[in-house]
């Protein structure tokens, strides 16, 4: 009986140490239980809606909570599937993407082929004179040829063809002097002036070219220019020039020839083929600006570097700009094709 009693004793001693494990762990599962259900609240964004990854206007879960009003439902617009031939990629810009539900006249368009070329750049505004069959003789008839030493050379070449019969550049004229330059021929006449001759009188570019009657114009000025005015100083030289041309002789044509480039090592400072390749970019805007015909005779001189091409120059151990009588026919055949 005793010792009955004494093990009823230490079971009752031992109930209320059972309850109150009991109790702790009924606690902690509700915590566990209450915490899940916080963590699936929190994750719906406190609305039962689930947030839709990669939608409009997110960059993340909580892009724009503070944006959101208390009890505010943002509105999920289903975002259309598109297949990888409806797919255009676009320019990035400051302006978010709107999603765009392909339309069929999209779904059927075959996108353009994609390419690893770099852009090219923008020509000028007024090409040069494209080509085209070649004119008659008698379309030179009419012409004159103004320019410093290196249309010299062009005046000298010619002479010698027509001693020989040829008819080239037809009845052409020349007003061209060493040294001359859109600038200096703007300069009054005088002993010192370097103004061409004609008929073996020395005048200005405009007296001459109303003497001869000429309804073409071909002005090749410049390479004297550059190093003294400058490129802008230079146009507006040369737009000065015409401009009393044009004064005295109403409808004359007008056509400019680009500036031939400098051999190889005979560069200077100013006067070298990277400016004398601006001035003639600057001299084909004007062109497009004043409507008359730009000729790039340039081009057709130039080596795979801009230099002149060693087999047209005349003077390669001197200034290295004058040309050979091969390069002058070069010359004359692109006149004939480009005027």
């Amino acid at each position: 009986m005793g010792r009955n009693s004494r093990r009823s004793d230490r079971n009752k001693s031992r109930l209320p140490k059972r309850r109150r494990a009991l109790n702790i762990v009924c606690i902690v599962l509700i915590f566990a239980s209450l915490s899940i259900v916080f963590a699936v609240f929190a994750l719906s964004g406190g609305s039962g809606v689930r947030p839709v990854s990669g939608s409009a206007g997110y960059s993340g879960l909580y892009a724009d909570a503070g944006r959101r009003s208390p009890g505010h439902t943002p509105a999920v617009t289903p975002t259309a599937k598109v297949t990888p031939s409806e797919r255009v990629t676009a320019a990035p810009s400051a302006t978010p993407a709107v999603t765009v539900t392909p339309t069929a006249a999209a779904a059927t368009a075959t996108p353009a082929p994609a390419t690893s070329e770099p852009p090219r750049p923008t020509e000028s505004r007024t090409p040069s004179a494209s080509p085209h069959s070649p004119v008659e003789d008698s379309f030179f008839d009419g012409a004159v040829f103004v320019g410093d030493s290196v249309t010299l050379k062009l005046q000298y070449y010619m002479s010698k063809q027509r001693r020989n019969g040829s008819t080239l550049l037809g009845n052409a004229r020349f007003l061209a002097a060493g040294s001359l330059g859109s600038g200096n021929a703007l300069w009054p006449v005088s002993n010192e002036s370097v103004h061409p001759s004609y008929q073996g009188v020395k005048m200005t570019i405009q007296d001459g070219v109303q003497k001869i009657k000429a309804d073409k114009v071909y002005l090749m000025l410049g390479m004297n220019d550059i190093a003294v005015y400058g490129l802008e100083g230079s146009l507006e030289n040369m737009d000065r020039l015409i401009n009393k041309i044009i004064e005295k002789s109403p409808g004359v044509s007008v056509y400019i020839e680009s500036v031939t480039p400098i051999l190889q090592g005979r560069e200077k400072y100013f006067l070298n083929n990277e400016n004398i390749r601006k001035y003639n970019s600057m001299l084909c805007d004007f062109c497009g600006r004043k409507d008359y015909v730009y000729l790039d005779v340039a081009s057709e001189f130039e080596d795979g570097n801009g230099y002149l091409i060693t087999e047209y120059c005349s003077d390669p151990e001197g200034m290295g700009i004058h040309l050979t009588d091969r390069a002058c026919n070069v010359w004359i055949e692109y006149l004939y094709t480009h005027s």
